[in-house]
C-alpha cells in the first residue's frame, strides 16, 4: 500500500510540474496571466499534497499548520488542509477526471499518460460500493 502510494504521489508530482511548466509558458507567451495559470495547476498541486509528494514550494505551507484548536497536527492532516486551501475536492476531482476523459479521447485509455490520470482517479473517486458500504 505504501508503494503504490508513493506511486500515486510521484504521478502526481510529475503531472503537477508538467502542467506547472506549460503553464508558465503560457504565460512568458502572454497566452495567460499569471493569475489563471497558477489556478491552472492547484488542483494538481493539492493531489500531489494529499499523496504525500515532497514539493519544495508546499512545505512552507505545510509546516504552517501545526495545531487545530490547540491539539497537534499530524503530517496527513496538516497536507490534507494544505491541499484543501489550494483546491477543494471536488474542484480537484473535477479537474483530474477533466484531464483523464481528454487523455483518453486523445490518445486512447491506454495511453500512458492516460492510464497515469485513471490510476489517479481510481485512488481519489473509490467506486461507488466502497464510498456507500457500512
Amino acid at each position: 500500500m505504501a508503494d503504490d502510494r508513493a506511486q500515486l504521489a510521484t504521478l502526481a508530482t510529475v503531472e503537477f510540474r508538467r502542467r506547472q511548466a506549460n503553464a508558465r509558458t503560457k504565460v512568458a507567451e502572454g497566452r495567460i496571466d499569471r493569475d489563471t495559470a497558477e489556478r491552472l495547476v492547484r488542483a494538481w498541486a493539492a493531489m500531489a499534497c494529499r499523496l504525500g509528494a515532497d514539493i519544495a514550494e508546499l512545505r512552507p505551507l505545510i509546516d504552517g499548520f501545526t495545531t487545530i484548536a490547540g491539539r497537534p497536527l499530524t503530517e496527513a492532516e496538516r497536507r490534507a488542509q494544505v491541499a484543501e486551501d489550494l483546491c477543494r475536492y471536488d474542484a480537484m476531482i473535477a479537474v483530474l477526471v477533466k484531464a483523464r476523459d481528454a487523455a483518453a479521447a486523445k490518445a486512447g485509455p491506454a495511453d500512458p499518460a492516460a492510464a497515469a490520470l485513471q490510476r489517479l482517479v481510481d485512488h481519489f473517486v473509490p467506486p461507488l460500493r466502497e464510498r456507500t458500504a457500512a
